[in-house]
């Protein structure tokens, strides 16, 4: 268990376990180094992506090159960066994380502003309506399901990699798999 001994065979031995290491601290260490960092990543990527629509192709490109480089470049290694540059704990790994969340927020909110149905927002302008009303009224509501896929691929990343951060002193559930890994030696 924690101390190295033998492996944990039972149910009841697990839940000792995981109460003995202060399991729902982790789980809750986890939970808030996920949400606040899914939180600023969508307060950035989402005006961020309407703004990127407003720029026409200069917008689209840099929409596009964003999530290129946010994809190409690994996890570890936006961690690793962040923690050079700055030094390891919870604010740090936050850092970390809002940087691997907000192109994909980005991204979906520019494609599902730009692809609203083009007579929707037509007939709006004919109707008088001006561009903050077209946003408001047609583009965005059209565009939530876009906005919410972003949000949601962005939640199961930041929180797949919080384990991560975990490892670079942030607490939460990283610090349990660290534990384990380092325990289950023969």
């Amino acid at each position: 268990a924690a101390g190295g001994g033998p492996p944990l065979t039972g149910t009841g031995e697990i839940w000792r376990a995981f109460e003995e290491n202060d399991g729902w601290g982790r789980i809750g260490e986890h939970a808030t180094l996920s949400i606040v960092p899914l939180a600023i990543a969508t307060a950035i990527g989402l005006p961020l992506g309407i703004l990127a629509t407003r720029l026409g192709h200069v917008g689209s490109f840099l929409v596009s090159t964003s999530a290129f480089v946010a994809r190409m470049v690994p996890t570890f290694a936006v961690m690793a960066l962040v923690m050079s540059l700055t030094s390891i704990g919870f604010w740090p790994a936050v850092v970390g994380l809002v940087l691997l969340g907000v192109p994909t927020v980005l991204l979906n909110t520019a494609t599902g502003v730009r692809d609203a149905d083009h007579h929707a927002v037509d007939a709006a302008r004919g109707m008088g309506y001006t561009e903050g009303q077209v946003l408001r009224s047609i583009q965005l509501p059209l565009a939530l399901p876009h906005i919410v896929t972003g949000v949601r691929t962005s939640a199961v990343l930041i929180i797949a990699t919080a384990a991560l951060a975990g490892m670079i002193g942030a607490n939460g559930l990283g610090v349990t798999i660290a534990a384990g890994f380092t325990n289950d030696q023969d």
